[in-house]
């Protein structure tokens, strides 16, 4: 046995689970295969609790080594008690919330079990979402709002542009002639557009 198992036998459990909560009209055969996937994750279990009585060292230090795995690992240890909470009378049997209260009893003896012959047990801590996004929502809002020119800022460009402006306004000679406006969306090539203005 490996923990390949546990984990293909959680991943199903909440395949199933997500299944019955999408399914509206059809949610019989996902409710049974749910419960068919508990009880092969409470023989797992068992199969771990039936290690630890072997009288071959190797399979009690395998069952160690998978318990402190299954006890280390936030989806494995708390995906019986996230079961119970979201259990739905309507939708799943009494059966089958049942077994899922004799899966969550095996699972609480064998960590207390667990914890009282090896002493501390290191879990894995719930990592929090970092909420970056914020932060860059800010940075954006900033930037964007220092894109956009204040009534001041679009005052001092017209004083510093007026001056150059009126200067070749009044003086038509320093315009140059042979500048052609390019039209990129015109399907003409750059002397066909010249060719064309030429003739206005």
């Amino acid at each position: 046995m490996a923990m390949q198992s546990f984990h293909f036998v959680q991943q199903q459990m909440e395949t199933y689970f997500d299944t019955i909560t999408v399914e509206k009209k059809n949610f019989m055969p996902w409710s049974r295969r749910l419960h068919l996937a508990l009880l092969a994750y409470r023989e797992l279990l068992l199969t771990l609790t039936a290690m630890d009585k072997s009288p071959d060292g190797t399979v009690r230090d395998s069952s160690k080594v998978m318990k402190s795995n299954i006890f280390y690992v936030v989806e494995y240890r708390e995906l019986l008690v996230s079961l119970l909470i979201t259990f739905d009378e309507l939708k799943m049997s009494m059966s089958y919330l049942n077994d899922l209260l004799e899966t969550q009893h095996i699972f609480v003896r064998m960590f207390q079990a667990f914890c009282e012959k090896h002493g501390d047990v290191v879990v894995q801590k719930k990592s929090k979402a970092r909420r970056k996004t914020k932060k860059k929502k800010a940075s954006a809002v900033e930037t964007a709002v220092a894109d956009v020119p204040t009534e001041m800022n679009l005052d001092a460009l017209w004083d510093e542009a007026a001056p150059q402006l009126s200067a070749v306004l009044q003086n038509p000679s320093h315009i140059t002639t042979d500048v052609v406006p390019f039209d990129a969306a015109s399907d003409l090539s750059d002397e066909e557009q010249k060719l064309a203005l030429s003739k206005l």
